[in-house]
């Protein structure tokens, strides 16, 4: 199954009406911003619903009924990135390591100042999309914050960012800001069952649980079938010191654009078994946690940060995905083993 693009998407944006009431009700008393920052998790829908307004825009006025060849020749433009009018900006792909570059560049950003440079060819709008800012280097987020500062009044900006926080505060002050939540699993069970009939109600739930919220990360685990691996990795860290790295290994050579997938996984099981360790210590009597459970929040707690960090590091810098799993898997097999060191000691002590 092949996941669709946000600007080939056919399926109606879902589980999002209050950002798109939002954004209906001020196209229609035409106080609509000039530029949008859509912010929310990662796979919930912005990209999608950019596309969706942008489509909105590019109609022409008293256009024809949804089913007309104008409507279809209109989709068939975005769907192809083809519309005049249309510019979107996302990391470019790599053709000599084939994989996606995880910035985006001034270069990149440069080629709004001429897509702005003529009048709208077709429609009243020129759409600029970029996904996502948070993948803006410096200069590129410099160069942005340029053309936003005196955009010209035919121009309308959607930027999708999945941490508000690391947009520029300046880039943030000239925008309008429209927050995305997470989806409800009632409605990513609707939307995976009608993506992917043939899959069991059993595999639908064990997507949903994953997927926290996010049909993107839902059809990422669907489409690489993470599932298959899902009780090895389980397995890996409920065995800290087997250092059985064969089976990640074989599944990433075999899915090599998984390596988000699974350390989307990873750091879901940490933050699993952080909770697992609050809920536990909730109901102990007297309101005391056991040393040893402190000690494995904050190691635990440690290790999650240090993942994240070397995360994003890998991707910045492209580094190998194979060498990168077992890095993070390391690092966590650690911090598990250094829990058990200080449980003995602390069970030492005691008796």
């Amino acid at each position: 199954m092949i996941v669709p693009l946000p600007h080939q998407q056919k399926l109606p944006l879902k589980g999002q009406e209050v950002a798109k009431r939002n954004f209906e009700q001020a196209l229609r008393a035409k106080k609509l911003s000039q530029a949008m920052i859509l912010y929310g998790p990662k796979g919930i829908g912005k990209a999608t619903a950019a596309f969706s307004f942008a489509k909105q825009l590019l109609m022409q006025q008293n256009a024809p009924s949804p089913g007309s060849q104008y409507i279809q020749q209109l989709n068939a433009l975005v769907y192809n990135l083809a519309h005049p009018d249309l510019l979107y900006i996302a990391p470019q792909r790599d053709e000599e390591k084939k994989t996606k570059k995880m910035e985006i560049t001034v270069e990149d950003v440069r080629q709004i100042k001429q897509f702005l440079s003529l009048t709208p060819s077709i429609s009243l709008w020129k759409v600029v999309i970029i996904d996502s800012t948070n993948d803006l280097n410096r200069s590129a987020s410099n160069a942005l914050l340029k053309v936003l500062e005196e955009p010209p009044p035919f121009s309308i900006f959607f930027l999708i960012t999945q941490n508000l926080g690391q947009v520029l505060p300046t880039i943030r002050s000239r925008c309008h800001k429209m927050a995305f939540a997470k989806l409800d699993p009632v409605l990513i069970r609707e939307l995976l069952s009608s993506i992917n009939p043939e899959s069991s109600e059993q595999i639908q739930e064990e997507i949903i649980t994953l997927a926290d919220g996010s049909i993107g990360k839902a059809l990422a685990i669907l489409n690489e079938n993470i599932l298959e691996t899902q009780q090895h990795i389980t397995n890996f860290l409920e065995r800290s010191g087997s250092k059985d790295y064969i089976s990640i290994q074989k599944f990433l050579e075999n899915h090599p654009s998984s390596f988000i997938a699974i350390t989307d996984m990873l750091l879901a099981w940490m933050h699993q078994q952080a909770l697992m360790i609050i809920k536990e210590n909730k109901y102990k009597q007297n309101n005391t946690s056991d040393s040893h459970d402190i000690l494995n929040l904050i190691c635990l707690s440690n290790a999650y940060q240090e993942c994240v960090q070397f995360i994003t590091s890998s991707l910045l810098l492209n580094l190998d995905q194979k060498q990168s799993l077992i890095s993070l898997f390391t690092l966590v097999e650690n911090a598990l083993s250094l829990t058990k060191t200080q449980e003995k000691l602390i069970t030492n002590e005691r008796s």
